[in-house]
């Protein structure tokens, strides 16, 4: 055994590896995307681990290897469940040999969903066992425990961490590889009484599926995941119980005084529910407050076992209102309702804060979905159109200045919906607009649904050569698997030839004149056609090309660059239009759109070059001899940096092999800014040099949309005793702030006495821009100086300027931060930490930035 600090999906995937799972499936989706990717980059070389096309392919393929006595893995977010529903509810009735848990990352709030659903509620429907992690040691533990359960009982079993667990981090306890699990495989044996699912054998099946539950009832009241604590203190007697589960427990337990403390029962299986351990609970009290997210999934379990014991007791939750009915539970609401039932007065409210600016995700600038859909818009002006979105980056298309989605359902529907309408006003043109990943995934049986039912409409596929949204995964038409085979891709174009449409027409978005030309043509056609924008992400194939530029002296200042485009990184600058070079990607799309030829220099590069220099990555990653060749990514051939988690890992590994004295260190630190800044980075910084200095760790940031320039946020803990990842408010000793704005929009964390240290320096969202509430700077700073009494104001443009690079705002910041003596780390440890996660190309600009002198 050995201690990581991991993510808490990092976590999951050791576990199902430290299980010995043999086949790993899944689509990604935000917050489950990481244990995938986690298992093909840890793969001891005996698992088979794929990205299936979608959830209900990955739902099968784990499905198969477990009829064959193997332990599988499929992992999906809490949408993807619906896609995978229909073979899931079969399989139920059909049952399993070898272990197969599906991993269902819920996401309360949601703060990257469609809707926020209760995996608990879906297990209760499907009659299928639910494990529900409280932290990110209990979910590597959990997955383990899950597999042995499904094997014991022949059942696929869920386990359902939720967001905050799954992009938490964490010491964590794990297993050495030689302690790895491994599971002797039978291989299928043919049987098709046993799996080949009849009427008959459902209801017989059906039938030993309610006795194995009732049974499981009993079993799980010894589970050592389901506890009972006794009350403590002056709360012995009072009558007084709690109940949670998931990381709402961590917070309980943040907030209760482990002295003074009332019942507890942590529900670590909600289904089938622990019930005798419940009615332990339950004997003797007369109030009990159920603190869960999302449904009253426990409450209700509690209402019943009370009507079935004959238990008179008060139970308080969601039913009653005294706990909200929908949304993320967060650690101050929880300490509210902790401390008011059990008497005791609440926090005080919240500050009022000033107007602060509205800053949704944005397109990236240089995104080559702004220039399709502006193509698209300028194509289409004056006719009746509609416009059907779909699930991915794109969706972001619905933003002003752009405004290009009328519609968004889920993945791959709107294909059909523009159908729909269609066939009630012929008369509108109708456009849907999806993904190349999403195109695999479910918009191919809507192309067929088209052609066949002779719909009048233009489908529009984005390609950008990825799974862009939730990562940069592989799919179909990428040619490379996750598990880095190359393999032949799957050409979008001849599949849409090959359902009969004749009209498909290839074009980069970023060459406009042409772009729009062609959308009008095709538009003209009658019948089922499709134009395929291509161009990669910009974030992954980011161009080095020249950046575009404005002459001043030329810009008329009409603003049709902003008031059109909205693209992050063209702003207003002494009424003029200014292009901010440490975004810009040299796309030329504004240059096109300026009527005055004011704006010039940007570079992009072909497609063509672009997809040559992606052939030859490719071709050197498949060949171990390239890897030192002069095409190699340098900080791929640098021994030191070949992947910065796992140096991470292996050094905390190192740190915590033996017992250790840890320092008696407490910090409690929220960085924010907005997407693109490195925050998440200096927060995983701080969390490596504190784990370098034996300390307890424990992060929680927002990942997916935001980062898209959204706010983002980082939470980060130090210390013992600490059980959630996440800050109440008023608990901070320190905000870092990468944006004013942000720093003020987190003061509401800040404890009485605690330091912000912040940087000057605005950044304008989108929406201040294009019409939106303007963003007054200097009242923010002047709310900053009059609300906090120690306050570090950083002049980041000077800073940087002297610096030497406008890349490096983060360590500056942890620099000041340093000198503040409020990081609870050592500058040479934070030193070690950047070296061992940042290539040996920028340590000495960035070793610069923290011993800046203006950081004092």
């Amino acid at each position: 055994m050995h201690e990581e600090f991991l993510m808490g999906n990092e976590a999951i995937a050791l576990g199902a590896l430290s299980a010995g799972v043999n086949v790993v499936s899944g689509y990604p989706g935000t917050p489950s995307t990481e244990v995938l990717e986690t298992i093909a980059k840890r793969n001891p070389g005996t698992v088979y681990v794929e990205w299936s096309i979608n959830e209900k392919a990955a739902m099968e393929v784990a499905a198969g290897a477990a009829y064959t006595g193997a332990r599988a893995l499929v992992t999906m977010k809490q949408v993807g469940l619906n896609v995978a529903s229909d073979p899931l509810m079969s399989l139920e009735y059909i049952g399993v040999k070898g272990g197969m848990v599906v991993l269902v990352a819920d996401d309360p709030g949601p703060i990257s969903s469609q809707t926020e659903q209760d995996t608990r509620t879906f297990g209760m429907y499907s009659k299928i066992p639910v494990f529900d992690p409280s932290s990110v040691q209990e979910a590597y533990e959990m997955i383990r425990e899950a597999f042995s359960y499904s094997e014991k009982y022949h059942t696929p079993v869920f386990l359902r961490p939720t967001t905050r667990i799954d992009h938490g981090y964490a010491s964590v306890r794990i297993h050495d590889e030689e302690e790895y699990e491994h599971t002797e495989i039978e291989g299928f044996v043919k049987d098709s009484s046993k799996w080949v699912i009849f009427p008959k054998l459902s209801v017989v099946n059906h039938a030993k599926i309610e006795a194995r539950n009732k049974d499981l009832t009993k079993v799980f009241s010894e589970y050592e995941k389901n506890k009972l604590y006794p009350e403590t203190g002056v709360c012995q007697g009072s009558g007084l119980g709690i109940v949670s589960h998931g990381i709402s427990f961590a917070y309980v337990m943040d907030h209760i005084d482990s002295q003074n403390m009332p019942r507890l029962l942590k529900v670590g299986t909600p289904f089938p529910f622990p019930e005798e351990l419940a009615v332990k609970f339950l004997k003797g009290l007369e109030r009990v407050l159920v603190v869960e997210e999302l449904d009253p999934v426990i409450e209700r379990a509690l209402f019943y076992l009370c009507g079935k014991q004959g238990i008179k007791v008060q139970i308080l939750g969601k039913l009653d209102g005294t706990v909200k009915a929908s949304g993320e539970n967060t650690v101050t609401e929880i300490d509210r309702l902790v401390q008011t039932f059990l008497g005791k007065s609440p926090s005080e409210s919240k500050p009022s804060l000033p107007a602060l600016p509205v800053r949704p995700p944005v397109l990236c600038a240089g995104c080559p979905h702004r220039a399709s859909f502006y193509a698209v818009k300028q194509a289409m002006k004056g006719k009746k159109t509609i416009y059907c979105g779909d699930i991915g980056c794109y969706t972001l298309g619905n933003a002003k200045p752009l405004d290009m989605c009328d519609t968004c359902l889920c993945m791959g529907a709107g294909i059909n919906i523009a159908q729909g309408v269609f066939h009630v006003e012929p008369d509108t043109k109708a456009f849907a607009f999806v993904g190349d990943s999403t195109f695999f995934a479910s918009g191919i049986t809507g192309a067929v649904n088209g052609y066949y039912n002779q719909a009048d409409m233009t489908l529009v596929i984005l390609d950008n050569s990825t799974t862009a949204m939730t990562g940069h995964q592989p799919h179909p038409g990428t040619g490379a698997t996750v598990m880095g085979e190359t393999v032949t891709p799957v050409d979008i174009e001849s599949v849409l030839r090959g359902i009969g449409i004749q009209i498909v027409e290839t074009v980069n978005p970023l060459e406009l004149s042409k772009a729009v030309e062609t959308v009008r043509r095709v538009a003209d056609q009658p019948g089922m056609k499709a134009i395929i924008f291509r161009y990669p992400c910009i974030v992954r194939y980011r161009p080095k090309g020249k950046k575009a530029k404005v002459n001043a002296e030329a810009c008329i200042s009409c603003k049709r660059c902003i008031n059109e485009l909205g693209c992050p990184a063209v702003i207003i600058k002494d009424q003029k239009a200014y292009i901010d070079e440490t975004l810009c990607t040299g796309c030329t799309l504004c240059e096109q759109v300026c009527p005055v030829h004011a704006i010039s220099g940007g570079e992009a590069g072909s497609l063509e070059e672009i997809v040559q220099r992606e052939r030859e990555k490719n071709q050197a990653a498949a060949d171990p001899k390239a890897i030192d060749s002069k095409t190699s990514d340098p900080k791929t051939s640098d021994p030191k940096t070949t992947d910065p988690a796992a140096e991470m890992r292996r050094e905390a590994q190192i740190g915590y092999s033996g017992k250790v004295q840890r320092a008696s260190v407490r910090k409690n630190i929220v960085l924010s800014g907005v997407g693109g800044q490195g925050t998440v980075l200096a927060s995983k910084l701080i969390a490596a040099a504190a784990m370098k200095q034996k300390l307890p760790v424990k992060t929680a940031e927002t990942i997916g949309m935001a980062q898209r320039g959204g706010s983002v946020f980082s939470h980060l803990r130090i210390g013992e005793g600490i059980f959630s990842p996440l800050i109440g408010e008023k608990e901070a000793d320190l905000i870092l702030g990468f944006e004013p704005a942000e720093a003020v929009r987190m003061l509401p964390y800040l404890k009485k006495g605690g330091t912000v240290i912040t940087s000057t320096r605005p950044v304008i969202p989108v929406t201040a821009m294009v019409g939106g509430a303007p963003y007054d700077v200097s009242a923010v700073i002047g709310y900053l100086q009059a609300e906090v009494e120690n306050l570090v104001l950083i002049d980041v443009d000077r800073a940087l300027s002297e610096v030497g690079n406008d890349k490096v705002l983060n360590t500056l910041l942890l620099g000041a931060a340093l000198k503040s003596g409020e990081l609870g780390i050592e500058k040479e440890t934070l030193k070690e930490a950047l070296c061992e996660m940042l290539p040996k190309k920028v340590w000495e600009v960035n070793f610069r930035a923290l011993d800046f002198p203006a950081a004092k």
